[in-house]
């Protein structure tokens, strides 16, 4: 009996702990943040494309927000942050950077998101 007790007790600390941690945040369109990707070569990234292993991509972009100074511009490849840019100087409402990077040897879908931190 002691034992049905202490799953029990168990199971409502478990749901209680999953139901109390929700986090809501605003929608990522709500910051007024747009990127911009510019072209002019061959190997910039502007979409979806097929490469090959170990080749050259560059990211050639313009960030820019209407609502807030941003503090920091991040690149992550597959979710993880691979860069990072300090943004300085008096406007702090646009950015634009060059970053260059080699395609892995790995086969795969890779994808690349460039955002704003304040």
């Amino acid at each position: 009996m002691i034992r049905f007790k202490h799953t029990i007790f168990t199971l409502a600390t478990a749901a209680l702990f999953t139901l109390g941690c929700e986090k809501k945040v605003a929608p990522i369109d709500s910051f007024g943040v747009s990127v911009n990707f510019n072209t002019g070569n061959a190997k910039n990234l502007t979409g979806d494309i097929a490469i090959n292993p170990k080749d050259s991509i560059i990211l050639d972009f313009t960030i820019a927000s209407s609502k807030e100074e941003m503090a920091v511009i991040e690149i992550q490849k597959n979710g993880a942050r691979i860069d990072t840019f300090n943004v300085s100087g008096a406007n702090k409402m646009t950015f634009s950077g060059i970053k260059r990077y080699q395609s892995d040897s790995i086969a795969g879908d890779y994808s690349y998101r460039v955002f704003a931190r304040n």
